[in-house]
């Protein structure tokens, strides 16, 4: 059955990217309404259609109205299994609170879930096809176990020791070992990488409290919280990028070099693929 949360809870912080601060309100609503955000008096329906960027974060647009790092809490709603809610934000970005889905993740526990009177709509993978941007590939096909299971392959050109893989898979693992090892994973950069964003006059509200500051081969800023850390936050951002197909999926997903930009193409080549959905 659909669900949403059961209570309104309010969550505020900094911007990451634009440095702006911002107010987030998260509201239930009717079955069949979706993740929707309202900013500034204009909805934005959280869909796949509604990608208009993709650098460094996935923003959602619609009539000239934008709002930015949407990732980490649609991570959590879609964990969850929150297929409808009003996201209402004061501002153009969400906060980045901590780097991870760990305080969305609290403020849905504090909200509560609400289940409805609405059959969840479900879409099942039944053919395979491959997505490439760049050196990323996006593949996916028909279950390999019920439910969906989403896979990321991360391998980097400069630090072969922090590639690797993690699956999640929504049955199997769901929202408790989302929860346990998936939530808590923060947002990361490499040191090479923070000199240029700052000069840029990107990461305006970056911090040690938000990102985790890497110096391979193994220098962290502050001690790491799930081991491959990274990794974990990669497969984070998968999960929210995905929750933008607007519906439960069954079927295996596979990233290898994940990223917002290849992400987004895989959801928007599954969603407007052939598919069979109940």
């Amino acid at each position: 059955m659909q669900q949403t949360l059961h209570e309104s809870v309010c969550i505020s912080g900094i911007g990451i990217h634009t440095g702006k601060m911002a107010k987030v309100t998260l509201r239930p609503s009717d079955p069949n309404t979706g993740r929707v955000f309202l900013v500034n008096g204009t909805s934005i329906p959280a869909l796949w259609n509604n990608v208009s960027d993709t650098k460094r974060s996935t923003t959602l647009q619609i009539d000239g109205v934008s709002i930015q790092t949407v990732e980490h809490l649609l991570s959590v709603l879609y964990a969850c299994n929150i297929d409808n809610a009003i996201i209402e934000v004061d501002g153009n970005e969400l906060p980045i609170l901590d780097g991870s889905g760990q305080e969305w993740a609290l403020a849905v526990d504090s909200a509560g879930i609400k289940i409805q009177d609405e059959i969840a709509p479900i879409c099942r993978i039944c053919h395979e096809d491959t997505v490439m941007v760049g050196k990323s590939i996006g593949k996916y096909g028909p279950p390999i176990e019920a439910g969906l299971t989403l896979e990321v392959d991360v391998n980097f050109d400069d630090w072969q020791d922090g590639s690797g893989k993690l699956q999640w898979n929504t049955l199997q693992n769901g929202r408790n070992g989302y929860f346990s090892g998936i939530a808590s994973a923060r947002t990361f950069a490499f040191r090479k990488e923070v000199d240029y964003l700052l000069s840029a006059g990107l990461a305006k509200g970056g911090s040690l409290n938000n990102a985790l500051i890497i110096t391979p081969p193994a220098e962290f800023s502050t001690e790491l919280r799930l081991p491959q850390e990274w990794i974990a936050h990669k497969l984070l951002d998968l999960i929210g990028d995905f929750a933008l197909a607007g519906v439960r999926i069954e079927g295996f997903v596979s990233v290898y070099r994940p990223g917002h930009e290849i992400n987004n193409a895989t959801v928007a080549a599954l969603r407007t693929a052939q598919t069979k959905c109940t």
